[in-house]
This record gives C-alpha cells, structure tokens and sequence, in this order.
C-alpha cells in the first residue's frame, strides 16, 4: 500500500472536487484510472485509498 501523506490526500481531494463528474462518485475505479492517466495521481494509489478520498469529498 502506498504511503498517502495527508498534503497529496488534500490535493487529490481538491482535484476530485473541482473536476468531478456525477458518475465519478459511484466509481472510483474510474476515478483511479483517470487520474493516473492524467498524471494528477500515483500509480500505486489504490482504489481503496481513492475511495476514502472521495467519500471524504462527498460529505465534507
């Protein structure tokens, strides 16, 4: 598992926020690959981690 550091959790989580589409929510195996491919994301950033993330975006 990778080491998360909370600055690149708030980062990413800022980038969800701001450029999240309605169907990224429900997916964050999509949500992986997108930011992966974009480079906005580490590779070995699991889903897990991303879907913390995310629910972290959604009731915060």
């Amino acid at each position: 598992m990778s080491c998360l550091t909370r600055s690149m959790q708030k980062q990413l989580g800022k980038y969800i926020k701001r450029n999240a589409q309605s169907d990224w929510l429900q997916k964050p195996d999509k949500v992986h690959t997108e930011l992966v491919n974009k480079g906005v994301c580490p590779s070995d950033v699991t889903v897990d981690q991303l879907a913390i993330i995310i629910k972290d975006v959604q009731t915060g």
